[in-house]
This record gives structure tokens, sequence and C-alpha cells, in this order.
């Protein structure tokens, strides 16, 4: 009998592009130490996360049938699709991450836990409840159930902030724990260096847009993040709209790509916003960019605990977001950085005065998150906190089972176990 089998912990997630989910994956995936854990990974697609995955050896799983949108048909066949590749697999562990995937396959665990001798734990993170997204009564009350159904079939779901273990779950709410995300040290790019490559990335800037940006007069805002209705761009942009009146030498800088973009560029050029807002499209490592920034602007509607808030300050750039999800958690207004009403421009109108208003504010503030940060939200916690929860919920399983469950030779050893 063989007392130290490899762990397999097989994680799953429904696109495979560069978000914050995606970016939590990879971090989970990758410190994972391969002599004692086999890690798969199931997406769908074949973006940036699935890129970066194979660069570090994580073998992956492209599901066909996976896609954000919820289709009856697609649903079906995507169930089968996981029931299969549990059965083939085997996992030790299925760790979920995004709604759709989360529903679909917590439920197609539990049909496989029925019929398979080594039952799999899972696990499932809630990166933000789409239940919270902007969508009509009915779409959130089905959305909801959907949610529950997930958390119920989950042994374990992770909140990534405090925010989702206070959201009404009821029955089920003792399954959820809390785990903050958590980044690594970084090294950013130079102010100067930084602006000099977003600038040669803006397609089609004018040689006077081009001075206008390089002038060290020009206040930068910018937003890194998908072009998707939950990131709240439309609010950002009437407010640069507006306070262009009274600012007229303030720049807002977008990076990212998605299903927002063509809009986005069609309220830019309907208000001849194109000299002040500049969308830049997607950028490779855009994180590296975020000190071109004199302030970061988080507009979204919908959040977790999104990893470009730690990302700004750890480079110690000053922030406003709104309100939502777990930023409460991370920014104390007025102290840390100025936080807003969600949908409500503005209040990000006034913010953006009050932070341009004196440098010196705008220092304090991001001093402040920078300790803040650097403290609570480091990834070495958030690893441990997880490695945990494994170490736990396999613990757990029957002890006549196999004494193979013993989980000390996998758990919490990392490739990287000294990177924070």
């Amino acid at each position: 009998m063989n007392y130290h089998r490899k762990k397999k912990i097989l994680y799953a997630i429904t696109k495979s592009n560069w978000g914050g989910a995606q970016r939590y994956l990879f971090d989970l995936a990758t410190n994972l130490n391969p002599e004692t854990v086999d890690v798969i990974v199931a997406l769908g697609g074949a973006g940036e996360l699935k890129k970066r995955l194979e660069t570090n050896n994580i073998r992956c799983i492209s599901l066909k049938k996976l896609e954000r949108d919820i289709n009856i048909f697609k649903e079906i066949s995507l169930f089968f699709t996981l029931l299969s590749l549990y059965r083939r697999e085997r996992p030790d562990i299925i760790h979920l991450n995004s709604s759709k995937i989360g529903g679909v396959g917590s439920l197609a665990g539990r049909i496989y836990n029925l019929l398979s001798h080594r039952p799999a734990k899972i696990i499932f993170t809630a990166h933000g409840w789409a239940f919270e997204e902007n969508r009509n009564k009915l779409a959130k009350t089905i959305i909801w159930i959907i949610s529950w159904i997930t958390v119920a079939c989950s042994h374990k779901t992770i909140g990534v902030s405090k925010h989702q273990k206070k959201t009404r779950m009821p029955w089920v709410s003792h399954k959820i724990v809390t785990i903050h995300n958590g980044i690594e040290p970084a090294t950013y790019m130079r102010k100067e260096d930084a602006r000099k490559k977003i600038i040669e990335n803006i397609p089609a800037l004018s040689a006077y847009a081009r001075t206008f940006l390089l002038n060290p007069e020009t206040p930068w805002i910018g937003t890194i993040g998908e072009l998707h209705p939950n990131k709240g761009f439309p609010y950002a942009l009437h407010a640069i709209n507006t306070l262009t009146a009274t600012l007229p030498n303030i720049a807002y800088i977008i990076i990212g790509d998605g299903e927002q973009r063509d809009s986005i560029l069609q309220y830019i050029q309907s208000k001849s916003l194109h000299g002040h807002a500049f969308l830049v499209g997607y950028i490779p490592h855009a994180e590296n960019y975020v000190q071109a920034f004199d302030i970061f602007l988080l507009p979204s509607i919908k959040e977790g605990f999104p990893y470009v808030i730690l990302e700004s300050a750890r480079a110690r750039i000053p922030i406003i977001a709104t309100a939502i999800g777990g930023i409460p958690e991370i920014i104390e207004h007025k102290h840390s950085g100025m936080l807003a009403r969600p949908q409500n421009s503005e209040d990000i109108q006034e913010n953006i005065r009050y932070m341009l208003a004196e440098q010196y504010r705008r220092e304090k503030m991001a001093d402040a998150l920078y300790r803040k940060v650097t403290k609570n939200f480091g990834i070495k916690n958030m690893l441990e906190k997880t490695w945990g929860l494994y170490r736990t919920v396999l613990l757990k399983q029957k002890k006549n089972q196999s004494p193979s469950y013993s989980t000390s030779a996998a758990f919490p050893s990392s490739r990287n176990p000294a990177r924070e």
C-alpha cells in the first residue's frame, strides 16, 4: 500500500483570459510542490492563463463547452464532460473558480462522489457573488439560487472577502470561510518609462496628444481591467467628461480589452474626449505599469477582492475605488484612499478633485495603504490558509479509506516557499 501517494488537485475555471480569478488560480497552481501534488487545470478557451500555466509545466485541459453565458443545452453537455473528466482523473480535491463552473462543477462532483470508491472533496472559490451584478430582479433571484446550490454542493466555499461571508446564505453559511487574496512583492516600471511604454501602445495617437501626455504637469488617472459592464467604465468616463470643464489638463488612461471596447470608443468620440480619455487596449503584465498613474481609479459596480487594488497599493499609487465587495476591507475612506458610491459619477468627480488638490494628501493615503497591504495581504498568508483548508477537508475523509490521505508531505510545501 502506498502511504504517500501524490495528492491530485483539479482546478477548474470558466475563462482562460487574464483577470483576478485567473491570477488567483495561477498563484495556487504554480506554488504547489510537483513532487507531492499532481495539478491539473480545466478551463475554457486557450487564453493567457493557459499559456502561463503551460509555461510553468502545469497540465491544462481545454473544455470546449465552457462559456460564461448560460445555455441549458451546453450546461447539460458540460455536466457530462466534467463527470467524465472527474472519473478519468480521480482527483482528491476539485477546486472550482467562478460562478458558471462552480454550479455545474459542484453538482457533477457530488454525482461523481456517489459513483466513486475514492470521492473527492469539492472546494468553490467565490470571486464575488454573480447575483450582485447589475441585472433584473428575476435574473438575480435565479443566480442566487444557483449560488446557494453551489455552496450547498461544495464541502467548503472560500470567500475572498468578509463581505461574502456576511451575504445571506441560510443553512449553508457555515461552509463559507474567508481567505483574502494576497500578492507577492513586485518590481514596477519607473513612472517615466511606464508612461512612454503606454503611449507607444495607444492606437492612432496624434502628435498633440502625445505631447500632452508626456507633459509632467498632466495628471494621469488610470484604470486597468477587462472592459466588462461590471467594471463601471461609463461612470468613470462621465466623471472625466464633466471634470475637463474645470480641469482641462487631466488624462484618463484605460488599459484592457473586452466586450465594451466599441461602446467606450463611441462615448469618447461622441463627447469629444479623445484628447483626455485614451483606450490603450490589452497589455501583457499591465500591473507592471501602474506607476505611470498619479491616481488609480476602479469604478466597478461589482468586485470580489481585486488584485489591481493590491498591486496599486504595493506601487504606492493613491486609489479611488467604489465601496463594493471587499474593497472597504482594504481601503479606509480619506485615510488610505477614497471610496465612492457605485454607479455614481458625481462621487468619482469629487474624489478626483479632492485627491488632485494636494499632492501631500495623495502621498499620505498611498503610504497608509502600502503599509496595510504589505502587512495583511501577502501571498504567503493566502497560500498557507488555502493549504490549511486543503489539509482540513482531506483529513475528514473516512478513516477506512486509506492512510495515503496523510497530507503532511503535500501541504503547505511549495515551489517557492520564501517568495514573501
